[in-house]
């Protein structure tokens, strides 16, 4: 079992870190840190989306963030994922609400 409070810290760091890091390390990091969590743990689902979709790959950040939503996922998260997915079912172009 994993402490939620030191899972968290590490995912931070890994976020603070992200400039130096680059994209593809930060993906890699994160879907370590996501793999420790169960599969039906939404937070590890969250952060695997927002790691691809900070590097530019909205359109595979999707699926994690849907299925994140559908675990439960709740909070700011819930409301950043929604967006996410909110913003990709817009056409190219038009304004969000």
């Amino acid at each position: 079992m994993h402490d939620a409070t030191d899972w968290q810290q590490r995912v931070d760091a890994v976020w603070a870190a992200a400039e130096e890091l680059g994209d593809e390390e930060v993906i890699r990091r994160i879907d370590a840190l996501a793999a420790e969590l169960p599969d039906d743990d939404p937070r590890g689902w969250f952060e695997r989306g927002g790691a691809l979709d900070s590097a530019g790959l909205e359109a595979e950040a999707e699926a994690f963030y849907r299925r994140a939503l559908e675990l439960g996922l709740d909070g700011l998260g819930a409301y950043a994922a929604e967006l996410a997915t909110g913003a990709d079912d817009r056409p190219d172009g038009a304004a969000s609400a």
